[in-house]
């Protein structure tokens, strides 16, 4: 009575070939949003990078102004407020208190056991 095959018998070598292709196109899927997710975080970090180039030449430059402007500035007023605290004995303990220099150890002192 049942002699004839139903629809729903479908060749295993030909669903077989169907889940194969199917399993191919979802690899070259990830693959090709491994590709396009890698390219993308590798031009964040290239713009990353670049910006800190800028930055770093822009604080370069301040730094080298400032060791060229101010800091001969700031050691000749050092020195004038120094020789007027000298003159004015007013002075001379904020002179010290702020612009102070150590004096080095004469000696080491021994090690201790």
């Amino acid at each position: 009575m049942n002699d004839e095959p139903t629809k729903s018998a479908v060749d295993p070598v030909t669903e077989l070939r169907r889940s194969h292709e199917s399993l191919r196109t979802l690899f070259q899927l990830a693959v090709l949003c491994g590709i396009v997710l890698s390219m993308s975080v590798s031009f964040l970090v290239f713009k990353q990078v670049a910006a800190m180039r800028r930055q770093s030449l822009g604080l370069q430059t301040m730094i080298d102004d400032h060791n060229t402007n101010w800091i001969p500035r700031l050691h000749i007023a050092r020195t004038n407020l120094e020789a007027y605290a000298i003159k004015d004995p007013t002075l001379a303990p904020i002179v010290q208190k702020y612009f102070a220099t150590n004096q080095p150890a004469r000696s080491t002192p021994p090690p201790t056991r």
